[in-house]
């Protein structure tokens, strides 16, 4: 036996073992779910924050985003604070995901602007929809922010 020929068996075998471990990483049906709001018109409290709207892409879908400030204020100068943050995501008319998590706000050094980000995961989801047992596989985010000419938010995820 050549070194040419054992190398190309070698190849050949690692190949075919590359391929049988790959296929059932995509077996799963894991499926992404990526939305986003722009230019939401926020309802500032002193300690919280409202947004909710259409998102971008297909029409129909919905996000609706509560932050509440822990301690009741709204972070000033550039401090961060932890937050409470409940949203619901409507990403066709027949499906709803309500997350509830905590997360930090942080101040963006102007007075109510600020930004937001909380991770969840599969414990901090309830899925309402035709697919019985939706399940979030891995951490998801919602990330937000509000700014002096709007608010912003975005949800993604993946489920399975």
């Amino acid at each position: 036996m050549s070194i040419l020929t054992a190398t190309a068996g070698l190849a050949g075998t690692v190949l075919a073992g590359l391929t049988v471990v790959a296929a059932p990483a995509t077996a799963g049906g894991v499926t992404s779910i990526d939305k986003s709001m722009f230019d939401a018109t926020p309802v500032l409290t002193a300690g919280s924050m409202s947004i909710s709207g259409a998102t971008a892409g297909e029409l129909g879908s919905t996000l609706e985003l509560n932050a509440t400030m822990l301690d009741g204020s709204l972070p000033t100068g550039r401090d961060c604070e932890p937050v409470a943050v409940e949203a619901t995501l409507r990403p066709t008319a027949d499906e709803t995901y309500r997350i509830a998590t905590t997360g930090e706000a942080c101040g963006l050094g102007v007075a109510g602007e600020f930004n937001l980000n909380a991770y969840f995961d599969k414990f901090q989801v309830d899925y309402a929809g035709p697919e019985h047992k939706m399940k979030v596989v891995g951490d998801g985010l919602i990330a937000a922010a509000n700014y002096f000419y709007g608010a912003q938010a975005a949800v993604t995820f993946s489920v399975r």
